[in-house]
């Protein structure tokens, strides 16, 4: 894997089967709040947490740090719930699904910040919306927010991936750095 530099933008993903990714990135044809940028069906995932950049000498710790992360947790479902545009305020930047807040996924989110956030807000667990981005706006859009429920099945969660960001003009490519499976 090259770097650029020494450093690397990292973040842990959860992602669904591609098939429910195609199926989330439709739902964003019921919109009409402004011209949409879609999220490739393959870059669809659930952020349980954004590490930021960090030096490439610090990637064996990383890795060592997302495997205790998860280390012992079952598989697990994520429900859909809602689509809705983000920030809550303010011109909608992104259209998301936000989706319910299993136990196995708040585990994992308050494991990952307690071991490698630089910065931990103390309530974390609780300020953490879960959420998969479908759509980005560009220029940012209208200013109303969206909010509308979504029927759309739950998906399994079997592993959790350490992934790298490659942020380019048309958007950021996801790399995966390692998959960390879940216990069955």
């Amino acid at each position: 894997m090259s770097t650029r530099g020494s450093s690397l933008r990292l973040f842990v993903g959860l992602y669904p089967d591609p098939r429910i990714s195609d199926v989330l990135g439709t739902l964003s044809s019921d919109v009409d709040l402004g011209p949409l940028r879609l999220t490739p069906p393959g870059q669809v995932h659930l952020t349980a947490c954004f590490i930021g950049e960090r030096s490439a000498r610090d990637l064996p710790d990383v890795e060592e740090s997302v495997e205790r992360s998860v280390s012992g947790l079952a598989s697990f479902s994520i429900q859909p719930l809602a689509m809705r545009t983000l920030p809550r305020r303010g011109r909608a930047r992104t259209l998301v699904v936000e989706t319910d807040r299993p136990t196995p996924l708040l585990d994992i989110h308050e494991r990952l910040i307690r071991r490698l956030a630089r910065h931990p807000h103390p309530d974390a667990r609780n300020r953490f919306l879960p959420h998969l981005t479908i759509a980005r706006f560009h220029p940012p859009g209208a200013s109303a927010a969206l909010e509308q429920p979504v029927d759309t099945p739950p998906f399994p969660i079997e592993d959790v991936r350490l992934m790298r960001s490659v942020l380019h003009p048309d958007g950021a490519r996801h790399d995966v750095i390692r998959t960390f499976p879940l216990d069955g």
